[in-house]
């Protein structure tokens, strides 16, 4: 892939120095760089944006981590729900951010979340 070529290519800069938008929208999808435990399932809808993701939790791994792109796809803050077995989890209380389009939380600040849980992560464009 190169940084500058024709709109029928692999570049991202058109000829007149322009951006193609379409191009850097497709790879700004979201996705979980870091997860507490064991990715099951990730899907990203490129029409409504809605990013689902299914993970088994473990008690011993570091926060989790969403990249949610504020430029393409959540112009306002997304709406992020949470679950630990289909159940709500407060989100709030784990000590959650949104921060620089990282959404960040630490499951180990739930004492009901155990190990082994199934986690659902639920992210609405609002």
């Amino acid at each position: 892939m190169t940084t500058s070529a024709g709109t029928g290519s692999e570049g991202f800069w058109n000829q007149d120095g322009s951006l193609q938008d379409f191009k850097v929208k497709a790879l700004a999808r979201s996705y979980m760089p870091l997860t507490q435990g064991t990715l099951t399932s990730m899907k990203f809808d490129t029409e409504t944006a809605d990013f689902n993701v299914n993970f088994n939790y473990s008690a011993t791994a570091a926060e989790s981590v969403a990249y949610l792109n504020q430029e393409y796809w959540y112009i306002n803050e997304p709406s992020v729900q949470l679950f630990a077995n289909g159940e709500s989890v407060d989100t709030a209380a784990l000590g959650s951010t949104y921060d620089n389009g990282y959404f960040t939380f630490d499951l180990s600040n739930n004492s009901t979340v155990k190990d082994g849980d199934q986690i659902t992560l639920v992210v609405r464009k609002v």
